[in-house]
């Protein structure tokens, strides 16, 4: 009797398996969406197409270019807990690669690099009217996150530099930058980037962005970005003195 029940058991199994590993993306995502477009306002995704385990979307944020996303999830890694994949996102003017595994409480990126294009850039930068040139280089980001907030960050990334047009009291300006290194790291809970003079990230301190918890980002810029862009101050301030201080709530 026993034979039977553990051939029917197995069966049911291999049944089972073979309806999960065909699932399509396309109603899994319809049961999901609600709950992401309530925890990010302004995402668009459309054109959901393959399965659950190897697919692509099309996915827009607020008034970016849109990206097709492709993933890859190794179905092998649910007896483990964790789920290996691997993603890209590419489109007009942008692209990256993205490995990581996912399980029930963390989300684990163990690489993150591409390439953004000013155009790409200066989409985003549109908020605050600000067109932006050159590239953007992500060299590598690791990021740890379990269902609220990263609990690991480390990354590198260059800016080859270019123009900039800014708003301004006078209309507007249009600067000239050198190249520019950026590093992310968490410290005290906040993500934090901070900007220096050389790609190789040994140079002086520029601006330090950082994010909070509770959506707050907190620019501090100091004298020597301005200086760097050819902007004189009012006052006698050193280079290392902080000149301005930006807030705002993303989220």
């Amino acid at each position: 009797m026993r034979k039977p029940i553990l051939f029917g058991l197995l069966g049911v199994l291999i049944f089972i398996g073979f309806i999960v590993a065909r699932a399509p993306a396309g109603p899994v995502w319809r049961l999901l969406a609600p709950q992401v477009t309530s925890a990010l306002p302004g995402i668009n995704v459309n054109r959901v197409e393959g399965t659950v385990w190897r697919g692509q979307a099309r996915v827009q944020y607020a008034n970016m270019l849109p990206s097709q996303v492709n993933w890859d999830l190794t179905l092998s890694g649910l007896v483990s807990g964790q789920l290996p994949f691997a993603a890209t996102i590419d489109g007009d003017s942008h692209h990256i690669d993205i490995t990581g595994s996912l399980s029930p409480t963390q989300l684990h990126i163990e690489s993150l690099t591409g390439t953004l294009a000013g155009r790409y850039l200066s989409q985003y930068a549109q908020r605050y009217q600000i067109q932006l040139a050159g590239e953007l280089n992500i060299i590598s980001l690791r990021l740890a996150t379990d269902q609220r907030w990263p609990t690991e960050a480390l990354g590198n990334l260059n800016w080859n530099g270019g123009a900039v047009s800014i708003p301004g009291s006078q209309g507007r300006q249009n600067l000239q930058l050198p190249a520019l290194h950026g590093q992310l790291t968490m410290l005290d809970n906040q993500l934090q980037l901070q900007i220096r003079d050389s790609i190789a990230g040994t140079g002086n301190e520029l601006l330090t962005v950082s994010l909070l918890p509770t959506g707050w980002a907190t620019v501090a810029i100091k004298t020597r970005m301005f200086k760097l862009a050819g902007i004189i101050l009012p006052g006698n301030q050193g280079p290392d003195d902080m000149a301005l201080t930006l807030e705002e709530k993303l989220f």
